[in-house]
């Protein structure tokens, strides 16, 4: 018997990624204002920032938001991964987003 999920359907396999994003999410810290971020606040108002693997993530119905009032429209294909419902732009693949990272990272109390 093997420990590897094997879908049946694409609805399956669809509700298994999303899943597994949304508990990867649950772990990360939540940031509730684009400002936090240097960005306008209209650009969003739920985030997730993984510290570790630098990336600012948000939820795909929020992109639209976030690509308009925030510039991450002119984020590179390259610098951004969909996974399930979730849209992660990573820092350490564009200037515009290490910039937003760096700007929130400045603002978080030092150990």
């Amino acid at each position: 018997m093997s420990d590897v999920y094997e879908p049946d359907t694409v609805d399956q396999f669809l509700g298994h990624v999303n899943g597994l994003a949304d508990t990867l999410i649950g772990k990360l810290i939540k940031v509730t204002d684009a400002r936090n971020f240097g960005l306008d606040q209209r650009a969003g108002y739920t985030f997730y920032v993984d510290k570790e693997d630098r990336y600012i993530i948000i939820h795909k119905h929020d992109n639209v938001i976030l690509s308009y009032y925030g510039g991450f429209e002119y984020v590179p294909k390259h610098a951004i991964t969909v996974i399930g419902d979730y849209v992660f732009y990573s820092a350490a693949e564009d200037g515009r987003v290490n910039n937003a990272f760096e700007y929130w990272e400045s603002k978080q109390p030092t150990d």
